[in-house]
This record gives C-alpha cells, structure tokens and sequence, in this order.
C-alpha cells in the first residue's frame, strides 16, 4: 500500500487545464484508544460556548491580524480556534475592504469577458420586470478573495416546473467508483470554472439586471442578459440543458434513469453533480472528452489516477490502491462538531449511542437558546459524514428527530457519538477491485436488510429499517430509515426492511440496465418468517 514515489505526468491536451495527482503519505489507522462507556456520568456539564469573532461594521476590518496572521506571528484570537481549523478558514471573516473591491472588479471583468450582459436604455424595457444583484464575497486562501455576482430574484405566484434540474442522490454518486473498480480503469475530476456563465439565456426571454453599484453603468443602464447569472431561477435547468447539448454533440447518451450520467461509445463513464465532473473510463478517451469541453467551458481538469494515487471529490478522498479502493469522508465534520462542543482532546468513545442505563434526573429538561442552534449544527453535520459512515447512520438518525425540542439527554448522545467520530476518524469503505471484469458479465445486487422492531422511543412505536447494499465489491448505499407505519409484529417490520431493500436493489438495476450493464438481485435476511410472508402465494399474499 505504499504510494508511488514517481508519477509520469498525463499529457495535457489543448483547452484543459490539468492538476497533476497528489501523491498522499501512506493512511494510517491512527485510531485513540478506546475507553469503556462509564465515563459518560462524569463528563461536565455543557461547556458554554466559545466568542465568535465577528467583523466590527464600525470600521475594524481585522487587517492588523490578518497581517499578523500571513507573517506567521502568533494571533491574539488564537485560543479561540481548534487546533484543526485552517487559516484560510479563520481568515474568513477578516477580510478588508480593498481585497473585497479587488475582487469584485476581477468579478466584473470575467462577466465582460464571458460577454454574460449588454447595457440597454431603461426607456426601451419599460414595464419589464428588472432583477436586483448582490455580492457573496469569500476567502479561498490567506491571499486570495473571490467575489461572486448573484442575480436576487425571488419566486412569485405559481411554481414553475421548467425550472427543475437533476442532481444524482447519494447512490447514484457511487457509480463512477463502482465502475472504476469494477472494469479497472482510472478516474479523474474536473471542475467547470463559472459553469452559468457558459450558458446562453434562452431567445424568447428577456432578463434585465439592475447593475451592482462597482458597475459603471449604476444608475444609468440596465444590463441585458446574454448567458445566465448565478441566482436567477432558471440559471440550473439552463446549464444542465447546455451540457447536455455538449454530451450529445461527442456522441454520449443520457442515462434514463440518471439524467447526470453519460456513456460514450468507448466505454467512458460521467457523472456530473451541477458543476463537479467525476468520469472514468479509458485514459485516452477521457482526455479528448475534457479537450472537446474545454473548448466550449473553462475546465479545471485533474488525473487520471491510478494505483498510488488520491483525489477528493464532493470532500470525500478515494485512496487508489493496487487491489482495493478505499474512500474515506471528509474529517472536518467530525471536527468542527467537536469544537463547538469543546470535544478536541476528549477520549473517544467505543459505540456511536449510549447504554440506556446512564440516566441522569435532568436528562428530560429541554435545551434553550444557543444550545439549541448548537444541537442542530452539530446534527447537521453529522447527518453528512453519515453518508458514507454506515457505522453511525442509525444513531444520526435518531438525533434528527429530536431537533425540534432536544433535550439535555439527547445532547448527551451527541456528545458521545461525536466522541466516537474522533476515535474513528480513518474510518471508512473499502472496494476490492477486480482486475479486467467483462462488461457483458451479470452483475449480482446484494442487498442486506434487518429492522428494529417498536424500537421507536416517541410513543408511536414505529419501526426502523436498515440496509446495505453492495454491487459486486462495492458498498453503493446504505440507509437507516424509520418505518411510516406501526408494524405489529417483528416478522412485518422484517418484512417492510425486506421491501425498501429490494425497492432501492430495483433502482439500483435500473440505472445499470441504462448505461448497458446486466445485473441481478438478491436480498438477505435473518427473519425465517418474514421470508416466509415472501414467498406466500394468493390472494392474501402480503
């Protein structure tokens, strides 16, 4: 498992910009020691929250810290940072004014350079509706500010259904790394720079802007829309119609069942998530796709990666190995979530929930105030990492339903289950690779399914359902939901796990079916008479 030293540089074609792959240091499980349960009585009570350092509107833009900070002195606000947080991250909120008005007229000069809008008299529109603008400014390193045009139009009357686009659910993602491993061919990423600024505004609409007032033609003209804005409704059903053009232009057809994912004829695989691209296929072809779109679109382009290799897409880090795959998510959710609760040196806990009997006599008193916002940032971000952290899925989900009056208990349980996060942070899937597979090959769906009966601790009893579901090697989804009805016996809450696993199997099968790939399901349970109530026959058949 030792990543190679060396790596020959891919060639560059023309119109894409290439990222040579990292090459990462050998993952190591650098698991804390596990320690028992029972120091959950003696954890103290709710730390009180750490001040947040907030720009002063009066005038203060931090620029004494920042300058501090970018020459390496120590910072007088340090204590209030973990130790895992970036300086970039800490930079953000100490932006001042001239790097935000540089910004903001590099913004200016790309949209004149995509030629996104015309400047038009306000006497010639009269009685066209006119859309405000405004500014997110961000910091992406300690020396660089990125400034984004947003158009502020807000939904009015009716809901329009032209304004959908797709983007693929969790499963679906999980594609192009069941591919890649499956048929044993490199991955690469690529990133569309201002993806609706490509996309021209469709002929019979009219768009008017009203301009920022850094625009020299505040006040005086409108701006008339050439391409779309960011913040104008219909600007992601127009992107993904005009990369769907592209698509089919080189000659790739849509999935059916995904409408972000595409096939060419050579045997490339793409799956697009709004602006991110994730592909594979083989190593020539995917380099003349990226060349073709980059002479439409202005692409950042990394890999191929190959064995030794590791990327990051969607902040989750596939670690290419010779005969496996690992994929691992993004470890500052667990640690932000720690340090909002003051958990960074803590000692991590042995299971995701508590025991029942640690009870303590204020456990049912509902939390108040910043404790609350507290309780669900933290939930939220868990309800991430659980994404591809099958191990916590269940106790996240019990955390997300108590969001809307969480208790001094159910902080408790997040306490603990963000210290087993901590202890497991190398924690994540591994896909066995296999070497040369036949497309033509059926491919088996195994899906494991079981249930927690009456498990439900609301007073309505329901049940949960949980499952996994693998294609081949490759976990591709698993889920911890809660059954919608009340099951009256552990063999019908079985018997509903066995139906949302085969439903999920099906969905599964359908999305290998439109790209070419056979398959077949097979479901796994250990209830004997939920198996049963399967293979009854009749009219009272379940």
């Amino acid at each position: 498992d030792t990543p190679r030293a060396e790596q020959a540089l891919p060639v560059v074609p023309e119109g894409v910009a290439f990222t040579p792959p990292s090459v990462p240091s050998t993952p190591g499980n650098s698991q804390l020691p596990m320690v028992p349960d029972d120091d959950d009585l003696a954890e103290d009570p709710l730390p009180p929250r750490s001040p947040q350092v907030k720009r002063d509107r009066e005038g203060s833009d931090g620029s004494a810290e920042l300058e501090r900070l970018t020459r390496g002195q120590p910072s007088q606000m340090a204590g209030l940072r973990s130790p895992h947080e970036s300086t970039e991250e800490f930079l953000q909120m100490t932006m001042s004014e001239d790097e935000i008005a540089l910004a903001r007229g590099r913004e200016l000069e790309q949209l004149e350079k995509f030629g996104v809008f015309e400047c038009v008299d306000p006497e010639e529109f009269k009685g066209h509706k006119v859309i405000g603008c405004t500014w997110v400014d961000k910091r992406l390193t300690a020396d660089t500010v990125k400034s984004r045009l947003c158009a502020t139009e807000f939904a009015h009357g009716k809901k329009n259904v032209e304004f959908y686009s797709a983007t693929p659910s969790t499963a679906n993602l999980r594609f192009i790394d069941w591919a890649s491993v499956h048929f044993d061919t490199p991955c690469m990423v690529a990133d569309v720079s201002g993806a609706f600024l490509h996309t021209p505004c469709p002929a019979d609409q009219v768009i008017l802007i009203r301009p920022p007032r850094e625009s020299l033609a505040y006040g005086k003209k409108l701006w008339k829309l050439r391409k779309m804005l960011y913040g104008l409704r219909s600007s992601p059903a127009a992107w993904q119609a005009h990369l769907h053009s592209l698509m089919v232009e080189k000659g790739y057809s849509r999935s059916v069942y995904e409408p972000c994912l595409y096939r060419g004829p050579t045997g490339v695989f793409l799956m697009c998530y709004v602006d991110d691209i994730h592909l594979t296929g083989p190593q020539s072809d995917m380099c003349e796709l990226l060349t073709f779109l980059g002479q439409h679109l202005v692409i950042k382009a990394s890999g191929p990666f190959t064995e030794g290799d590791s990327y990051t897409f969607l902040r989750q880090t596939r670690l290419l190995r010779g005969s496996h795959t690992m994929l691992i998510p993004d470890e500052s959710y667990a640690y932000e979530s720690a340090r909002d609760l003051g958990l960074e040196n803590c000692r991590p806990a042995s299971t995701p929930a508590m025991q029942d009997r640690l009870v303590l006599e204020d456990d049912g008193e509902e939390l108040r105030g910043d404790d609350v916002r507290l309780f669900r940032s933290c939930v939220g971000r868990l309800l991430y990492l659980s994404h591809s952290r099958c191990d916590i899925q269940f106790s996240t989900r019990l955390l997300c339903t108590k969001l809307s009056k969480p208790t001094k208990y159910d902080m408790r349980a997040l306490r603990h289950l963000v210290r087993y996060c901590m202890g497991t942070l190398k924690y994540g899937l591994r896909f066995d690779r296999l070497n040369g597979t036949d497309m033509s090959k059926d491919v088996v769906i195994t899906v494991y399914v079981d249930a927690d009966w009456a498990g439900s601790s609301s007073g309505f009893r329901k049940s949960s359902s949980g499952g996994l579901m693998m294609c081949g090697n490759v976990v591709v989804h698993s889920w911890s939901k809660g059954q919608s009805v009340v099951a009256k016996s552990s063999a019908e809450s079985e018997f509903y796990s066995i139906c949302l696993g085969t439903d999920e199997a099906l969905g599964w099968k359908s999305l290998l079916a439109s790209v070419g790939v056979e398959s077949s399901v097979v479901v796994m349970t250990d209830s004997s008479a939920a198996l049963a109530q399967c293979y009854r026959l009749g009219a009272g058949a379940s």
